[in-house]
């Protein structure tokens, strides 16, 4: 099998793209997207703005890169979990995902959140948000399918709305209470609980 031989070029041009990525993320989780700018990014990079614009278009584009970057980085860690021994090992699972899923990235979730109702913004991405709401509920149906099956949950089971309702009350103490990730540990046992019960009731 031949291996492809990356030039001194194109290994310098990489190094400039990767530079220009880390650069916007702190930048955007400093700033906000609308108080970033291509100057902010290309000081920290240590490149020229006219280097962005080659690479990636203008700023938009820029932001709309991180964020697909992070929901494959998302659907990896969700792929990477490992088996469950019951039910209620599984929601744990779930709901530390979700926990770790907005903690990590809080600052971008926060921009990406408010930036949604910005339409013109939000439909530049669009599409791939739509591809990994529908990628992670496969995941998490594929997932809970066994204990369906051993009538552990109910068959009409809503597994869309059970992912918005671990989503919304993670999105609401993560992004506007502002907690932190050991306040979120703490609650979860509860709120575990509760799912269950829900689930079950």
């Amino acid at each position: 099998m031949l291996v492809k031989r990356v030039s001194k070029k194109e290994q310098n041009s990489n190094s400039s793209k990767q530079k220009i990525l880390d650069a916007a993320r702190i930048i955007f989780a400093q700033k906000g997207f609308e108080g970033a700018t291509s100057r902010d990014i290309a000081e920290l990079a240590g490149c020229s703005v006219g280097l962005i614009f080659k690479y990636y278009n203008d700023k938009q584009n820029l932001f709309k890169i991180l964020v697909v970057e992070w929901f494959s980085g998302n659907m990896e860690s969700l792929l990477q979990l490992p088996s469950s021994a019951s039910l209620e090992e599984e929601i744990n699972l779930l709901v530390n995902w979700f926990i770790n899923n907005f903690t990590e990235r809080k600052d971008l979730h926060k921009i990406f959140l408010f930036q949604r109702f910005n339409v013109s913004f939000h439909n530049s991405f669009a599409t791939e948000h739509q591809e990994y709401l529908q990628q992670r509920l496969e995941i998490i149906r594929q997932r809970l399918s066994p204990y369906i099956e051993a009538k552990q949950l109910p068959t009409d089971l809503d597994i869309n709305q059970l992912c918005e309702i671990i989503h919304g009350y993670i999105l609401v103490e993560v992004l506007f209470r502002d907690l932190s990730l050991e306040e979120m540990v703490s609650k979860k046992k509860t709120f575990c609980r509760l799912i269950l019960a829900g689930i079950n009731s």
